[in-house]
């Protein structure tokens, strides 16, 4: 039966059909079926040699509009069959299959109507006002592509304060033949809506139908929100159960990723999982958006984020990324965004200049100070007061066990050296190449007081960061070390009975919160804490020390009831 249906479909001649019978005569008694089925509905079939010589005649013009299957299309490529006839190529007008592109061959279609120009009626409008054939022009102008690559046709019509300075990425981006570019203005700037205002104009152009954002998982809900409430652009959030929930509507065949034209999702999502790593590179975007995009750069040959950001440079024409922060110190690291921007920007990442890519318009990077004269109001201004408090006892004691504290896994000079052929234990566990030793240090080298920074700047934070700062570099240590490990366990210890030490600070010893409880007056504070709130991490602790008889005193008595 299938291939009486296959010889159907492709519009065979009664004797055509009869040599598949000759060929495969078992399936004879199908095939008789099936004719009997086209006489009893009034189908007809026809030779494809009649097809092709009826057909070579026309013309369609590309952009003609035509009308095939009881809906209107719009041609937008022509080529011809080897078999006879034209392959046409195109996009749907019709309510019902409006942006879908569509290919046709004529030789079996019923019927092509080609819509000329000179077929047209001319009806009088007799609405009010004539606003029929004011909606009809303003459609035609909405949907006509803007060619022009130094106006901005619709963004400035968003629902956002508009600045002169947050135009000036969009008019620097489309100036190039693939839109790419780095936003790096500082916090505060708007880097979001700039890049709204260039995405809002490539769908206006017909260059962003497909759009892929990719944002770290706590800014999802804020960028979808910001695109969709000032510049009308929906974008559907995917997480691993969304993907998940569209695999189960479509056909197992099918990749998710092009169910949805516009759709923003976590980068870690991405990244975790080789099977949706798989799926995206076999789509093609009209646009991609990285956010935070100093978190894609390359610091190490594992960066499983970095080597997205790569995959994705390939699968899109333009591409916006975004960051407050691009430069972290490294060379290279920076020189690794702008490759994914233009592989070509920087020959040599270990030594470049601004000079090697100033002029290829792939960053635009700007600080308050450098746009104060365009904002209609000026930019909150910072308040800094410093507050000195008096550690406690047990804060006392720690600072006095990590001024003397020293590692053998990262200090230079000792007899059990950690060193891999020239390289050593990174604070994340990797091996990265040997660092230089610090002449003023007594033999340490910047990465051993970096971790003791990093350690205090953990305690600053509260005792318990610090103590899953080192939990964290306890398993890195455990993980790394090989061969001899009696220096690995001598830093375990150190680094456990520093833990000891943090364990000991309560509460109500650590006086960086006790001041910060004082700052939190209920009654005279504008920063509108409230205490018994759920969600209020200090408004838990309060609650939770207040019954602790140690926490009681008549300064924190006062204060966990909301009076000072």
């Amino acid at each position: 039966m299938l291939i009486a249906f296959r010889l159907l479909e492709k519009n065979l001649s009664f004797h055509r059909i009869f040599y598949a019978w000759v060929a495969y005569p078992r399936d004879f008694s199908y095939v008789f079926s099936a004719l009997r089925i086209t006489s009893l509905f009034g189908i007809k079939i026809r030779d494809k040699s009649t097809m092709a010589e009826l057909d070579t005649n026309k013309v369609y013009p590309v952009g003609a509009k035509v009308e095939i299957r009881d809906a209107v299309w719009r041609i937008l490529s022509v080529d011809a069959v080897r078999e006879g006839g034209q392959l046409l190529k195109c996009e749907g007008l019709s309510n019902i299959v409006l942006g879908r592109v569509v290919y046709f061959f004529t030789l079996y279609e019923d019927a092509v109507k080609l819509l000329t120009p000179e077929e047209t009626v001319l009806a009088k409008d007799t609405s009010s006002r004539f606003i029929q054939t004011r909606l009809y022009i303003e459609s035609i102008l909405r949907t006509s592509p803007k060619t022009e690559n130094d106006k901005l046709y619709v963004s400035y019509k968003a629902a956002m304060d508009p600045m002169p300075y947050q135009f000036d990425p969009a008019l620097q981006a489309l100036k190039q033949p693939r839109p790419r570019i780095l936003i790096a203005d500082a916090v505060g700037i708007g880097k979001t809506l700039e890049a709204g205002i260039l995405t809002s104009e490539l769908i206006a152009r017909g260059r962003a139908k497909r759009i892929l954002v990719l944002a770290t998982k706590a800014v999802l809900p804020q960028f979808q929100q910001e695109f969709w409430n000032r510049f009308s652009i929906p974008l559907t959030a995917l997480d691993s159960n969304g993907i998940q929930r569209v695999r189960e509507r479509i056909p197992s065949n099918q990749n998710p990723f092009f169910y949805f034209d516009k759709a923003i999702i976590s980068i870690d999502t991405l990244k975790k999982d080789e099977l949706y790593r798989e799926m995206i590179s076999q789509c093609h975007w009209d646009l991609i958006i990285i956010d935070e995009a100093h978190n894609v750069a390359q610091r190490s040959n594992r960066s499983q984020r970095a080597k997205l950001a790569q995959l994705l440079s390939g699968k899109s024409d333009a591409m916006i990324m975004l960051s407050a922060t691009p430069h972290d110190g490294r060379a290279e690291s920076f020189a690794s965004l702008l490759n994914v921007l233009d592989p070509t920007a920087i020959a040599n990442p270990s030594d470049y200049t601004v000079d090697d890519y100033a002029d290829k318009g792939l960053v635009i990077r700007r600080f308050k100070q450098d746009v104060a004269s365009q904002v209609s109001s000026e930019f909150p201004e910072r308040k800094i007061s410093k507050i000195v408090v008096t550690a406690s006892p047990a804060e006392e004691k720690f600072f006095d066990f990590l001024s003397d504290l020293r590692f053998g896994t990262l200090d230079v000079g000792g007899a059990g050296e950690k060193q891999h052929a020239g390289k050593q234990l990174s604070l994340s566990g990797d091996w990265e190449p040997q660092q230089e030793e610090d002449e003023s240090s007594n033999g340490e080298i910047k990465g051993a007081r970096l971790f003791r920074t990093t350690l205090m700047k953990a305690f600053l934070s509260s005792p318990q960061a610090c103590i899953s700062l080192i939990n964290n570099r306890v398993k890195n240590i455990q993980n790394s070390s090989s061969g001899d490990t009696s220096q690995a366990e001598d830093d375990i210890k150190k680094l456990e009975e520093l833990k000891e030490l943090l364990q000991k600070i309560k509460p109500e010893g650590f006086t960086k919160f006790i001041e910060l409880c004082k700052m939190l007056n209920v009654r005279n504070s504008t920063i509108g804490w409230e205490p018994k709130k759920e969600n209020d991490r200090a408004g838990r602790t309060h609650q939770k020390l207040s019954n602790e008889p140690r926490y009681r005193s008549p300064f924190i008595g006062d204060l966990t009831r909301g009076t000072f």
